[in-house]
């Protein structure tokens, strides 16, 4: 019994100090925003007004608060790193939560309004030293509300908190659930990147108000890509920059700060392409149609810079949609974006299904 106490302080003291020693540092530099600080206002108007009106007198708002409480709160479910939380440390590296997109769209149907929330948002590493991306963990929710009364933008506000930071169904929920298996990038694995989104011609009629701005549509669609393939594959994905070449990424603090990183080339590249967007009578009743809606795609994944290709496959998702009659308004954009996010799955599917592809690359990328 003696023997077996000492060789278990032994054990304790040979193996911890060497733990720690390899588990690296990092420090927590808050909450931000993808791209220049001006533009807050544009690209993040309900989310800009949350963080603004919620400053307290030394201007700290609620994302300050509850993200660092949250991550006091949970540093024990942080296995791949060690998270600085105001303490002094010669690390480089710091950790964000970076919001990419914000997205929210009211439709009236009868006397309802149907309210439509999507949040990207990133935990993404960044060497200051460098000033480069390490590692980007994607994060997407999607919400669908529905009331009788027209929202205003208090009402959406304070909707948002909810979706950012309650603890039944929020991004602070979806980041508990993730926490562990986000790591730091280490030597042995590599990574992937959504290098190109591309529309064709009868996907683009059907993009809605994105016809005119289609750069933003494909970066709003490989943020929620990127999100699903972390997420589903459990691996990390570089951020998404429609020059791949010369990728950077800024990010606007809530300090006024606007701090432009380089994104680093990936092992592998995943292009998609959205080929087709379809819309069909599937059946006419009296007091509702039915309408057969199709999303066609493919997903092909290679080398970046040998130009090997690993995988090609088209895929597709179609579903019917029952739609009242008495709608006053008829969103399809809304449907067509539900088509190609199930359309994602379907190319993820693929990418799991085909033994020899996973086992070459998928596995090599995994965080374990």
């Amino acid at each position: 019994m003696i023997k077996r106490t000492v060789l278990i302080v032994i054990f304790f003291f040979i193996f911890s100090p060497l733990a720690r020693a390899n588990t690296p540092d990092v420090k927590y530099a808050g909450f931000a925003f993808s791209g220049n600080y001006k533009d807050i206002p544009v690209n993040f108007k309900y989310t800009g007004s949350l963080l603004n009106s919620t400053k307290d007198k030394d201007g700290r708002s609620i994302f300050d608060k509850e993200l660092l409480k949250f991550f006091q709160d949970n540093k024990s479910s942080i296995n791949g790193f060690n998270l600085l939380i105001g303490q002094d440390s010669n690390t480089k590296i710091s950790m964000a939560v970076a919001l990419t997109r914000e997205n929210v769209s009211i439709v009236n149907i009868d006397d309802v309004y149907k309210v439509v929330v999507n949040i990207c948002c990133n935990v993404i590493f960044l060497d200051f030293s460098d000033m480069k991306v390490v590692a980007s963990y994607p994060l997407y929710l999607e919400y669908i509300d529905a009331r009788k009364e027209e929202p205003n933008d208090e009402y959406v506000v304070g909707l948002l908190q909810k979706l950012y930071f309650s603890e039944d169904f929020s991004i602070l929920k979806i980041l508990k659930e993730r926490l562990s298996n986000i790591v730091l990038k280490n030597t042995s694995r590599l990574s992937l990147k959504i290098m190109n989104v591309e529309i064709e011609d009868l996907a683009k009629d059907k993009l809605d108000i994105y016809k005119s701005n289609l750069d933003a549509y494909k970066s709003v669609t490989a943020q929620k890509f990127s999100d699903l393939l972390s997420s589903k594959l459990n691996v990390a994905v570089l951020p998404y920059a429609k020059d791949y070449l010369g990728a950077k990424m800024a990010l606007a603090f809530s300090d006024a700060r606007t701090v432009e990183f380089t994104i680093p080339p990936s092992s592998y590249g995943i292009d998609l392409t959205l080929r087709k967007l379809t819309k069909e009578t599937y059946k006419e009743g009296i007091g509702e149609d039915s309408f057969l809606f199709g999303s066609y795609g493919t997903v092909k994944v290679y080398d970046p810079d040998l130009g090997t290709q690993y995988l090609e496959k088209k895929i597709k998702y179609g579903a019917v949609k029952n739609i009242p009659k008495l709608q006053k308004t008829m969103n399809d954009f809304a449907i067509y974006d539900e088509m190609t996010g199930l359309l994602m799955l379907e190319g993820i599917k693929e990418l799991q299904s085909d033994k020899p592809f996973y086992k070459e690359v998928i596995e090599r990328c995994l965080n374990r």
